[in-house]
């Protein structure tokens, strides 16, 4: 095999299809690392697949790969005490958030500030957040996360897509 620095195969598995990142799983065991690392790169949590991310976050804590994740979008989390639930603490890499059919971060509520202090204090990499929602406004607390570059909201109400996007210069 190739003697290469870890961010070079990093970069080739991050350039990869999912098929063939399980195939490169299976050639060698340094392979195998590189490929869960590309795997966790991205993430989708779904509310209504409770065993799914269960499993996926199950896989990242028992790889301590909770690091990796650049990206995470979230699905369907109706409760505050359920989207708070969720164990993203060592996730402190994530560049970019995607919530979708989340009221439980667009309602005012006392719980809902403290999940945007979480994510205000915790993710330090934080440059995105982008919300797919049809009940509510934007929540004016996002804007307050420092290192924010863009937040876009997208309106579904009345069968309209209507994309509110804000880029903060640094």
């Amino acid at each position: 095999m190739v003697d290469l620095p870890i961010e070079l195969w990093d970069c080739i598995a991050s350039q990869t299809t999912l098929d063939d990142l399980l195939n490169l799983a299976l050639v060698s065991t340094f392979l195998l690392h590189v490929s869960r690392r590309a795997l966790v790169r991205s993430i989708h949590l779904d509310a209504h697949e409770k065993n799914a991310y269960e499993q996926m976050i199950a896989f990242i804590d028992k790889h301590n790969l909770a690091g990796l994740v650049h990206e995470l979008s979230l699905k369907g989390f109706d409760m505050i005490e359920e989207a708070s639930a969720l164990p993203l603490g060592n996730m402190t890499n994530i560049k970019r958030i995607s919530i979708y059919d989340c009221p439980a971060f667009c309602t005012a509520t006392a719980a809902r500030n403290v999940l945007i202090h979480h994510i205000e204090t915790t993710y330090k990499s934080l440059r995105s957040i982008r919300i797919h929602t049809d009940t509510s406004p934007l929540p004016i607390q996002f804007a307050s996360i420092p290192g924010l570059y863009e937040i876009s909201w997208a309106d579904k109400r009345m069968s309209l897509l209507s994309w509110l996007t804000f880029v903060f210069e640094e």
